[in-house]
């Protein structure tokens, strides 16, 4: 809480008799209080219920502000938005459930600008010598790698009969497109070159997506380890597919260090959190040798929503297993797999709403855009059956 006097000339409501403005209807003992004289504003109060509101104390005329949202934080689902008027008259106390989370229009404007990918606009990567130059300029601007010494060690892969491509994976995309671009003709249904877009592609749609969220330079940092690569944009990928369906997402890079932590979250009924924790199993990435077997996808899902450490009781939500490898076959395996371990053995992590994965399914073409290319993402999620969580977000009808 911070307060201010009453010059400031601040939309605010007005306190019009010594009853409180707003009640909770839980019982809580918390109050907020008028710092000049004491008077109670708002009976059981829950500063995550008010948002950067500002209430004129009915006593002394000073004016309290509630706290806005911690940096990098999100709104949740459902928001009150108060009118934005000089003055904001109630005639009667206001009770309120703690599900209910009370802002202003402007506010609310400014928060969900900052926090919300950039979907509007073509987002395809026109593929020629100055994108890809680009690409990796902004690549060496975001994490403060070089480019060049990753070049030189995917040369010792090469020389050691190695492809690279798991170890070094932008530099390995950068360097097999550059290579395709030799041809005339670019076939994109080949594994390879699609492997090679996914990784491009991802890059960019993340930067060109998230690069203004207040986090991006902390999640980005991550990418200082050539393994995190694909875990960590798959992380921008399916935080942008469950935006543009309606979902505010955050990132929960905020967590006390040294303890595990889902990737994702959203507000699904404030205070509490539904959470998402994004897996990239290496066997779901391309690899020169072929495609995986099933049983080796098996194992790894098996494994993966098996653990408790990020999703359980105090965590409740759901895992995404991103999958980046090409092959049809393999996503039938991944969606087959999940729904079977969901069914046989759901119930032993009440706590797990579901898993789904998304799949890279391929590239296409932009016709209105000379060489311009994008990545078609195909999201399933399937409900564990043994969810004990009440109004299970991911219940599907």
């Amino acid at each position: 809480m911070h307060t201010e006097d009453d010059s400031r000339n601040f939309s605010c409501i007005v306190q019009p008799n010594e009853a409180p403005v707003f009640r909770c209807c839980k019982v809580s003992s918390n109050q907020l209080r008028c710092q000049i004289c004491n008077h109670v504003m708002i009976d059981g109060y829950l500063p995550s219920s008010f948002l950067n509101i500002r209430i004129q104390c009915f006593k002394c005329g000073w004016v309290t502000v509630t706290p806005p949202l911690e940096d990098g934080d999100i709104l949740p689902q459902r928001v009150v938005h108060l009118e934005n008027l000089d003055k904001i008259l109630t005639d009667k106390t206001i009770d309120y459930e703690p599900s209910v989370v009370f802002t202003t229009s402007p506010y609310f404007e400014e928060a969900n600008n900052k926090l919300s990918p950039n979907l509007a606009g073509d987002s395809s990567f026109v593929l020629d010598d100055e994108s890809i130059s680009w690409i990796v300029s902004e690549y060496e601007r975001w994490t403060g790698l070089s480019f060049s010494k990753k070049m030189a060690k995917l040369r010792r892969f090469h020389t050691n009969g190695k492809s690279g491509s798991k170890s070094l994976p932008f530099a390995w995309s950068v360097w097999k497109m550059r290579e395709a671009m030799k041809s005339d003709n670019i076939d994109f249904r080949d594994e390879e070159l699609h492997a090679a877009n996914v990784g491009l592609l991802s890059f960019q749609n993340g930067i060109a997506q998230w690069s203004h969220h207040p986090l991006f330079n902390k999640i980005i940092a991550d990418l200082k380890n050539d393994g995190t690569f694909y875990h960590t944009m798959s992380q921008f990928n399916i935080a942008s597919y469950l935006f543009s369906h309606g979902n505010r997402i955050g990132f929960s890079v905020n967590n006390v260090a040294g303890k595990a932590k889902p990737d994702l979250y959203c507000k699904w009924r404030p205070p509490e959190k539904f959470f998402i924790e994004v897996k990239s199993p290496q066997v779901l990435l391309w690899r020169k040798s072929g495609i995986p077997s099933r049983e080796s996808v098996r194992a790894k899902i098996r494994t993966e929503l098996s653990k408790r450490r990020q999703i359980g009781r105090a965590s409740p939500g759901m895992i995404v297993l991103a999958n980046n490898h090409p092959s049809p076959l393999v996503h039938h395996w991944v969606v087959s797999e999940i729904d079977t371990y969901l069914r046989d053995s759901g119930i032993q992590n009440p706590y797990l709403a579901g898993a789904a994965t998304m799949w890279a399914e391929g590239i296409r073409r932009n016709a209105e855009r000379h060489n311009g290319i994008w990545t078609v993402y195909e999201f399933v999620p399937i409900e564990n059956p043994g969810c004990r969580i009440q109004d299970n977000p991911l219940r599907i009808n």
